[in-house]
């Protein structure tokens, strides 16, 4: 048992020797077409040393390089892919050619990615830089691609393409600066719009402002002109309630006064009345006395005098009741008066007639006793005339003053209403001044403001538009430089481009990991 293992273990060493020798004669004799330039008869030997010996990664990267010199892009790239990730020292090699051949087909991205990885695996790779500098020119990472350039050149100071390259670095720098100069001069612009529309914005808020405290300003002032109205018209107000509740004071103690002069009045006139009925009613009793010692014989006569008397004195007294018809206690106090009298006329009469029978002898005395009655009667009479036409005047004196005082009352009371119209009036036409010359004021103040809001505006706007037309000027200088600029670029560019087509139609730019290859030696051209 033991020696069938060690014979199959020496058997399938054999074997993997035999495989090792025939894959490394195939890859021999591949490697010697390749090498002078015979890619389809390379092919044949190349496939077949991949599949003898899969280990040789050489093999895979000159089969990969025959593909495309063949034109079979798709077959390289699967070969690549196959190889790719356990190349070893070759991955730079097999991922620049992989980027290589998707650069060709205008695979950018992926090209990218394959030249990215070829560096991650040799960062000193210059091929590698060259070309994904090429990939990102392509995808407009133009700022990546000056720095790939850049790098291309500092690992290979002598390479054929400086010239052409330090050119295309030169012109990118620039673009870059004029792109940057660009974008200054839109920020200048941008901010000097800023500062316009922020200027007109501060302008207008301002007259806002401004505007906001002018009518304040008007408010308060109206607001001080109607207190100060008010306060006014309140003090003359109170000034003529206190000259009304003056005179209205001054005349109720007149009129009390008046009052309680005119009971004073009437009470002497009602003590006077009484006295004068006490006396006339002593007197009557004196009378009637003295009546009664009369002749009977003279009755008739006597009767005849007395109802005179009666009538006059009747007379008297209702002209004395028809004038103190105002005074209801005088009317019936000569009304008792009256009836009194009366009463005692009846009974006078009557004690006349019973004293007619009486003795003839008394009508002397009794003739003188009545002739002295008369003339006390008489005397009384005028007397009570007397005091009834003072007591009339009195009563009409008073209501005479009574209708002054009215009348001058009222006519105060007239006077003062006009004087108060009158201040009334002017206080009216000197606040409705104030108001006008205020507003007057307040009107060429705003006006004065508003001029030099405007003014102030205009030499804004006029500023703003001269650095908007100055910048407006800046850029457009800026822009027919910028386009004179663009043009020169693109004809470098288009000279650039022609200059390199050429040059990559002449050479696929494969790198095969062996510098002493003569028809593979050279780089990846610029495009």
């Amino acid at each position: 048992m033991r020696f069938i293992e060690k014979s199959f273990g020496i058997l399938s060493l054999l074997v993997v020797s035999a495989s090792w020798c025939f894959g490394q004669a195939n890859f021999s004799a591949g490697e010697d077409q390749f090498m002078h330039n015979k890619p389809a008869e390379a092919r044949t030997y190349l496939e077949n040393a991949i599949i003898e010996y899969p280990a040789n990664i050489k093999a895979f990267l000159y089969l990969g390089i025959v593909y495309e010199q063949l034109n079979m892009e798709d077959e390289a790239i699967d070969v690549y892919q196959q190889v790719l990730g356990n190349a070893g020292e070759l991955t730079a090699n097999v991922a620049n050619n992989l980027g290589n051949i998707y650069y060709k087909k205008e695979s950018i991205t992926e090209a990218e990615t394959a030249y990215t990885q070829a560096l991650s695996a040799d960062n000193l790779y210059p091929t590698a830089y060259l070309g994904r500098a090429n990939a990102r020119m392509k995808m407009g990472l133009l700022h990546e691609a000056v720095a790939d350039y850049e790098q291309y050149l500092l690992l290979d100071p002598h390479s054929s393409q400086r010239q052409t390259i330090t050119r295309i670095i030169a012109l990118l720098k620039k673009e870059f600066s004029e792109a940057e100069r660009q974008r200054l001069a839109e920020e200048e612009k941008a901010r000097i719009e800023q500062a316009a529309e922020l200027l007109r914005q501060i302008t207008e808020e301002r007259a806002r402002a401004e505007q906001a405290e002018a009518e304040l300003q008007r408010l308060i002032t109206e607001e001080r002109i109607r207190a100060e109205t008010e306060q006014r018209v309140r003090a003359e107000y109170a000034e003529a309630e206190l000259q009304r509740l003056a005179a209205e004071e001054r005349m109720r103690t007149e009129t009390e006064q008046r009052v309680r002069a005119e009971a004073e009045l009437q009470r002497i006139a009602a003590e006077e009345r009484v006295r004068t009925e006490t006396e006339q009613r002593v007197r009557a009793e004196a009378e009637l006395q003295r009546m009664l010692a009369e002749e009977r014989a003279r009755s008739e006569t006597e009767q005849r005098l007395r109802a005179e008397a009666e009538q006059q004195r009747l007379a008297a007294a209702e002209k004395e009741r028809a004038e103190n018809a105002e005074a209801e206690q005088q009317r019936l106090a000569a009304a008792e008066k009256m009836r009194t009298e009366t009463e005692l006329r009846i009974r006078a009469e009557a004690e006349l007639q019973r004293l007619m029978a009486e003795d003839r002898v008394r009508a002397e005395t009794e003739q003188r006793i009545r002739a002295e009655a008369e003339q006390q009667r008489v005397a009384a009479e005028e007397r009570m005339r007397t005091e009834v036409e003072q007591r009339v005047r009195a009563e009409a004196e008073l209501q005479r003053i009574v209708a002054e005082e009215r009348v001058r009352t009222e006519t105060e009371q007239r006077v003062r209403a006009e004087a108060e119209q009158q201040r009334l009036a002017t206080a009216e036409k000197e606040r409705t001044e104030t108001e006008q010359r205020l507003r007057a004021e307040y009107a060429e103040a705003e006006q004065r403001r508003l001029a030099t809001a405007e003014k102030e505006r205009t030499e804004m706007e006029e500023r703003v538009r001269a650095e908007y037309a100055e910048a407006e000027q800046q850029r457009l200088v800026s822009a027919e430089r910028g386009r004179l600029q663009a043009e020169q670029r693109q004809r470098l560019l288009d000279e650039i481009t022609n200059s390199l087509n050429a040059v990559a139609e002449s050479s696929q730019g494969l790198s095969s990991g062996i510098e002493q290859i003569e028809g593979y030696a050279g780089e990846f051209e610029l495009e």
